[in-house]
């Protein structure tokens, strides 16, 4: 008997806890996008963006030479569980925008798109 109520206990605890706790990972609508950039004494680091932050965003600031070094640009999806680098597609889509824009790249940005599509790029 004094089992079932110390397990009794436990689940009520557990109850508790789970309704006042809030989530440690909170959980935006849509993706996530974290940049991996070298620092040189530092080494590297992912680069805090907004929760809003899309795809457009990302390579808006890369072509504005916002990311010193770029490395890597990863994609998480807390919602539906899953994370992919995403540094490729990311590469693609800065040469098309930078192509039809006649944009020159900025220096890290275009060491970023030849080291992820393995070719030289306009800069």
């Amino acid at each position: 008997m004094l089992d079932f109520y110390r397990h009794r206990l436990l689940e009520e605890a557990e109850d508790r806890s789970e309704r006042a706790s809030p989530p440690l990972v909170p959980s935006p609508d849509g993706d996530v996008f974290l940049v991996l950039c070298q620092f040189s004494k530092s080494g590297a680091t992912f680069i805090e963006t907004p929760a809003d932050t899309n795809e457009g965003a990302i390579v808006r600031n890369m072509i504005g030479g916002q990311y010193n070094e770029p490395l890597r640009v990863i994609a998480i999806n807390v919602g539906e569980g899953w994370a992919r680098d995403v540094s490729k597609r990311i590469a693609s889509v800065i040469v098309k925008e930078a192509e039809r824009d006649e944009r020159t790249l900025p220096r890290d940005t275009g060491a970023f798109v030849e080291a992820q599509l393995g070719r030289p790029v306009r800069r």
